[in-house]
């Protein structure tokens, strides 16, 4: 699994050395994730975030979790963790969340 990571309000975004993600990234994720919070019955805790593992191929998708295995997408969520190859996948962002 990627070995860094930045911190968003919303997000810690987890990456490798070289594959570091834009401002812009970070602040999307953020702000998908308030939307949606707005949305909810019960708010999400100030504090909630989601750990987004920004991987190189979709096998490691797979591999990142059991419940990744029957994946076969560029995305997978579990929990509030997410592991695709896209810079932002907004669709197994509102999974984790």
């Amino acid at each position: 699994m990627p070995d860094r990571a930045v911190e968003g309000r919303r997000v810690r975004y987890h990456h490798w050395p070289g594959d570091e993600p834009c401002a812009e990234a970070i602040a999307e994720i953020d702000a998908f994730v308030d939307g949606l919070s707005e949305r909810l019955p019960t708010p999400l805790p100030v504090d909630f975030r989601i750990d987004y593992y920004k991987v190189k191929t979709q096998a490691d998708v797979i591999a990142a979790d059991p419940a990744c295995s029957v994946a076969r997408a560029e995305g997978c969520s579990v929990g509030s963790k997410v592991f695709t190859t896209r810079r932002v996948h907004d669709h197994e962002v509102a999974h984790a969340v």
